[in-house]
C-alpha cells in the first residue's frame, strides 16, 4: 500500500467519523473531525501496543499452565 493512497483512507475515515459526531454542516464539523482524529490515533497508539502486551503475558501464562498439564 502506499503513503498516498493510506492518507487518502485515513483522511476519508476521520471525515467519516467526524461527520458522524456532528449534525450535519454545522460550524462544529471542523471540531467533530479533530476529535475524530485524535480518537483514532489515540486508540492506535495506545490499542495495538497494550493489546500485544495483555495478550503475550496471558498466552505466555496459558503456554506454560498447559505444559504443566493444568489446562
Amino acid at each position: 500500500m502506499q503513503i498516498a493512497s493510506l492518507t487518502r483512507w485515513v483522511g476519508h475515515l476521520v471525515n467519516t467519523v467526524g461527520g458522524a459526531l456532528a449534525s450535519g454542516d454545522s460550524p462544529n464539523s471542523a471540531h467533530a473531525k479533530v476529535i475524530a482524529g485524535c480518537i483514532l490515533t489515540f486508540n492506535v497508539a495506545v490499542g495495538f501496543p497494550l493489546g500485544y502486551v495483555i495478550t503475550t503475558l496471558w498466552y505466555k501464562r496459558k503456554l506454560e499452565k498447559s505444559r504443566q498439564g493444568e489446562v
